[in-house]
């Protein structure tokens, strides 16, 4: 997608905002603060090239490898006052697995040869931190509604141990035996909505949702979530699904990195 589109369209959004805000129903001058913790349970997908020290890539598929979540966990503090508004949210995950005979592996875009035993142990850690200022377009008994602007950013790095059983001449290998590392550190504008829906104006029950996308150091990138929550005096709890994915330069190593899974979580209002 276009990067000039996607920041023209941002800004566009951010301009249109006040000719919306007669749905602005608070008058509450008072700031007010949410701080939420939530378990992240993704599957996570995408393609890494490993340099070998030589003239090939090990290339991994991850969605096919990566089945071993060691820490996944996320975050974010909200703060607002009347229309006015600003929160950072944060991912943090650490996923790895062992493989053993595996045909997740391609040097140079040419699969393993099935004669060949390959044992591949891939570990990913990626922190990802989203923040914005936020503009209350609508809020009312039933909806709040809030578009935005910030930023987002990636620290990817993967490590990768592999071990062929014989040299694979006839497609270049690499060694039989290596390990390499990759890291991509990406910052990209965003914009996007968020808001919920209550399922009546004295209903405890209502529907969080989130979106945005954007561009920069990647190529695109965008992110979504919807679920269901309970509110209670203190704040709510929550449950929903969440999507985030990248598509990177060319140039990157990570060429494409998405995270796609069940999210539950507490939130502490005051």
């Amino acid at each position: 997608m276009n990067r000039t589109c996607t920041l023209a369209g941002t800004l566009l959004l951010l301009l249109l905002a006040p000719t919306f805000a007669m749905a602005q129903t608070s008058n509450d001058d008072d700031w007010q603060f949410r701080a939420s913790v939530y378990g992240f349970f993704p599957k996570i997908s995408g393609e890494v090239k490993f340099p070998t020290g030589q003239t090939r890539d090990i290339t991994i598929d991850a969605d096919t490898l990566l089945d071993d979540t060691k820490v996944v966990a996320m975050g974010a503090f909200e703060l607002q006052k009347r229309r006015w508004g600003a929160f950072v949210d944060t991912i943090y995950m650490n996923v790895g697995t062992t493989k053993t005979a595996t045909r997740q592996l391609a040097i140079e875009g040419v699969p393993v040869p099935v004669d060949v035993t390959a044992n591949a142990d891939v570990d990913i850690k990626a922190p990802v931190i989203t923040m914005a200022t936020n503009f209350r377009v609508a809020s009312t008994p039933v909806v709040t509604f809030d578009v935005f602007g910030g930023a987002r950013f990636l620290a990817a790095k993967a490590t990768l141990d592999w071990e062929f059983s014989t040299e694979i001449g006839g497609i270049g290998g690499p060694s039989r035996i290596g390990t390499s590392e990759v890291k991509n550190h990406v910052w990209d504008g965003i914009g996007g909505a968020k808001g919920r829906i209550r399922l009546g104006p004295n209903s405890r029950v209502f529907i969080p949702f989130y979106a945005d996308a954007g561009a920069g150091q990647s190529d695109f990138t965008w992110q979504a979530m919807a679920g269901l929550g309970y509110a209670f005096g203190w704040g709510e709890v929550i449950g929903g699904w969440r999507h985030l994915e990248y598509d990177l330069a060319p140039d990157k190593k990570f060429e494409s990195l998405s995270f796609d899974g069940p999210i539950a979580g507490i939130a502490f209002r005051w």
